[in-house]
């Protein structure tokens, strides 16, 4: 059985420290874990998040932002989670 496990919250609520903290204490219990980020934790993922920081000078549609974030996601779910929970 493979676990999928999420921090949700805003910007600086502290999502990516309890996620390497987490990630650690699984590890130091040899219990096998993943730990990836978004968007990002693919090739695609890490292009298109430099392209949202570059684009924050320029007026995009909250769609168009929405739409960026989920193509990260949908390469991450194919490319990294959905191989790891098989």
């Amino acid at each position: 059985m493979s676990l999928f496990i999420t921090f949700e919250g805003g910007e600086g609520s502290g999502k990516t420290v309890q996620a390497r903290t987490l990630y650690r204490r699984l590890s130091r219990l040899a219990i096998p874990a993943l730990l990836t980020h978004e968007p990002g934790g693919t090739s695609l993922g890490k292009k298109l998040g430099r392209w949202l920081k570059w684009a924050q000078d320029i007026d995009i549609s909250p769609l168009t932002e929405l739409l960026v974030f989920n193509a990260s996601r949908a390469q991450l779910i194919d490319e990294v989670i959905h191989p790891n929970l098989e």
